[in-house]
């Protein structure tokens, strides 16, 4: 066995995942001298910046070294080292007693991050004793339009993601066309753009849809730059283009999709047999059949379903799903939608062609089209689009973003109670409680959150929407907060109890197909913990042997992680151990990477009436029933009229990155992009300090001219802490608005309501001099 001072290489995974979208890279780690002194790829060139950079992050001042009490205000800086004893004692009196005075389920839970691994399921048995409330955030990263056309499995805590999702090898191998719409894989997931960079090899043409000239676009056959939030418009002007000239595949249209069911023109909901007939079944949709002449349930047999026209049955005007949809698209065609867009019409016909024509085709859809308001509407149209041009459910087709993912089926039950399930605290009722009153969570649960413990991310402050608000209100109603962290981020500076977390070099655990991956990884302990860090698992085994709790705290990491593998058929530890990292079958049955798994093969949707559905009958009384192109809230009525957009970069993907003296000499500030001809108007040069802000704040950075956003368009790198601005902080420009279709839409499939980071209106004017300056009356202690 080495020593301590002896030269050993480790073989590992990269633990960026949860923000990399594809990451899990497996890594060789060199330690000598009991340090970590090199990482490089398993695979060959495959690792990127943010892999090599936790050589040095391991190792970073920033890091939290021994458990840290908070002296003076919250978010202060100042705190005072305690023992980890007298940290966790104090956890539990200051639990304890706010659960007396305000009862379980004031103490909430968010549990998660790169670090949770094994500690997580502990963290999570812990609430569950404790009878707790689990605590999430505003996310952007919930396909609910894609979720509510073709139903499917929604994740744990996650919104889910796009039920159609291919594996990649399908569209490396089959796909003809891929359009990135809203993607830009390239710089969030470089091992995955592969694919599509190997399709592009054997012949296939990559499209980008995007208002940034990302890498991505830049390794596209060709850029189609879109405003932002129009996106609609565009699917509308495609639907147009393909019906007029009758390249529609109007086969699955008919039998695979809502299309035919008829809508009445009154209440515009789906006309029923109950409508019709005394003693009708009210389940029992209708549709114009064309070969009797009259409405028919939709299941019966022998149907020659109508798509078009306009009918009266039983004295009720009422027309198919699909003419409605193809009546809102002759109000947008190719010309109209040029001027929503910005993309010529010309460039819109050729592409509506194209996707028709090119089988297979591909949509490679992400997040960038989820930051709207009215993203549901986006997705809906995007799914209608794919199944008018016969792209869903054949080899190389289909609308992914990202690969569809399932839980795998661990072991969650040996780490709850039985028949408790906690409420969830979701992040726009948490937004809420600054009234110091129970507020009500989307599921209906009347929550006061008192206290607070966050194991592993810093989701909780920094990557919340409207950030400043949280501090000055939300943060105050909260008694007692504990973090237990790698680094003292922006959620740990206002804890008032800083436990310091070790990371997954520094103890044995295991990484699953958390986010997007089919496989588990075991990771052996490289090295020691780093100062006094402990791994969570340890802390919530203390934690929970001083509740009392003890006979529920005894297991290890590799009995964890045993434990969590006891429902997984075929794999358990031993196994893991012994071939590092195995890939799970369970997430596309018979997949293979010759055969690749394709979604909806049967043309069997996880919808109610087990078809694709474009047509939202439950949201007619929002208006938001067909997949129409709407106006982004404030695009008339704001006196700001620049659009605020949140980039990517290679070097950085979350704020850990932002975090890294390796990683900050190549992007060394958070600047501030801005087209020249936007900057010109201001007399803003390149360089130059700005201050950008609206009616929620402003944040003080430095301008960068580039022409990779459309006029109209500036952006600022995701990942930047409000330490890393000269003022303030971008996340306070961010509204924390939600979409009232959205909340329907979770309550009937479990998707999370996407926050519309990107409806976002400002205004930039330069910073030098003395002012007074037009944001002063925005600025923010």
């Amino acid at each position: 066995m080495a020593t301590a001072t002896q030269s050993r290489v480790v073989r590992t995974v990269c633990p960026t995942s949860p923000y990399c979208l594809g990451g899990n890279c497996p890594i060789w780690v060199t330690v000598e001298g009991g340090r970590i002194t090199h990482i490089r790829p398993v695979e060959r060139g495959r690792i990127c910046a943010r892999g090599l950079a936790w050589q040095e992050l391991i190792y970073s001042p920033k890091r939290v070294p021994y458990p840290l009490r908070r002296v003076g205000e919250r978010g202060g800086g100042k705190w005072e080292r305690i023992s980890w004893d007298e940290a966790l004692d104090t956890i539990v009196q200051r639990l304890k007693d706010i659960r007396g005075r305000y009862g379980s389920r004031s103490v909430g839970f968010k549990v998660g991050g790169f670090f949770a691994g094994c500690g997580g399921p502990a963290a999570r048995l812990f609430a569950n004793l404790f009878d707790g409330c689990m605590v999430g955030g505003l996310t952007t990263d919930s396909t609910v339009g894609y979720r509510q056309a073709a139903g499917g499995p929604v994740g744990p805590g996650w919104g889910g993601l796009a039920p159609g999702g291919h594996a990649l090898e399908d569209l490396e191998m089959n796909s003809n066309l891929i359009i990135l719409w809203g993607a830009n894989p390239a710089e969030t997931a470089q091992r995955k753009f592969i694919y599509a960079m190997k399709a592009q090899e054997r012949g296939a043409k990559l499209i980008a849809i995007d208002p940034v000239y990302t890498i991505s676009a830049s390794k596209a056959d060709q850029w189609l730059p879109i405003k932002p939030g129009s996106d609609g418009a565009l699917v509308l002007a495609m639907l147009h283009v393909i019906h007029t000239e009758e390249l529609g595949d109007w086969q699955f249209m008919q039998h695979h999709s809502d299309g035919p069911f008829l809508v009445r023109e009154d209440n515009r909901r789906f006309l029923r047999e109950s409508d019709v007939l005394p003693g009708g079944r009210a389940d029992r949709t209708l549709v114009w059949d064309r070969r009797s002449n009259g409405a028919r349930p939709t299941d019966a047999e022998g149907l020659d379903p109508a798509l078009l026209g306009r009918y009266v049955v039983a004295g009720i005007a009422c027309a198919p799903a699909f003419q409605l949809l193809l009546d809102e698209a002759s109000k947008c065609p190719p010309e109209r939608a040029e001027e929503i867009t910005g993309i010529p019409a010309e460039a819109i016909r050729t592409l509506a062609r194209e996707y028709a024509t090119t089988k297979p085709a591909a949509v490679w859809s992400c997040w960038g089209i989820n930051r709207y308001e009215h993203s549901d509407l986006i997705e809906r149209g995007i799914m209608a689009l794919a199944a008018l041009s016969g792209n869903i459910g054949i080899p190389g087709g289909g609308v992914t973003s990202e690969p569809a993912f399932v839980s795998p089926p661990v072991n969650h039950a040996a780490f709850t109670v039985p028949g408790r399930k906690l409420p969830l605290l979701d992040g726009y009722a948490m937004m809420n409680i600054g009234s110091g009153q129970p507020v009500t969570t989307l599921d209906g649960n009347s929550i006061l959150l008192k206290a607070l413990v966050v194991n592993g991310g810093n989701n909780f402050v920094n990557n919340q929407a409207d950030q400043g608000r949280l501090v000055r209100e939300v943060l105050p109603q909260i008694e007692f907060i504990v973090v237990s962290e790698l680094l003292l981020n922006e959620t740990a500076r206002y804890a008032d109890i800083v436990l310091p977390a070790a990371s997954h070099f520094e103890r044995e655990t295991m990484l699953s197909a958390t986010f997007y991956n089919d496989s588990f990884h075991y990771c052996p302990k490289v090295i020691e913990p780093v100062d006094e860090a402990r791994g969570e698992l340890d802390m919530f085994n203390e934690l929970g042997r001083r509740m009392g709790w003890g006979e529920h705290f005894q297991r290890s990491e590799a009995q964890v992680i045993e434990t969590l593998l006891e429902t997984v058929p075929g794999i358990n530890l031993e196994r893991l151990k012994r071939e590092q990292t195995i890939y799970f079958e369970g997430y596309q049955p018979g997949s293979t990477p010759e055969h690749p798994h394709v979604h909806f093969e049967d043309k069997v949707f996880g919808t109610s009436s087990g078809r694709l559905e474009f047509y939202a009958e439950r949201l007619a009384e929002l208006g938001e029933h067909l997949p129409v192109h709407k106006e982004r809230p404030g695009a008339e009525s704001s006196p700001f009229k620049l659009t605020l957009i949140g980039l990517h970069t290679r070097d950085h993907v979350g704020t850990i990155y932002t975090n890294s003296q390796w990683l900050r000499q190549q992007d060394p500030e958070p600047v501030l992009e801005i087209h020249p001809q936007d900057a010109r108007t201001r007399g803003i040069g390149d360089g130059a300090v700005v201050y950008l802000y609206n009616e929620l704040g402003r944040v003080k950075l430095r301008a960068k001219l580039s022409e990779r956003p459309l006029p109209g368009v500036v952006g600022v790198a995701w990942g930047w802490e409000a330490e890393h601005f000269m003022e303030g902080s971008v996340n306070y420009l961010l509204h924390s608005r939600l979409n009232p279709a959205h909340v329907i839409i979770h309550k009937e499939t479990g998707a999370t309501p996407n926050t519309p980071y990107f409806d976002i209106w400002v205004e930039v004017e330069n910073a030098s001099g003395n002012g007074p300056f037009k944001s002063d009356q925005f600025a923010r202690a």
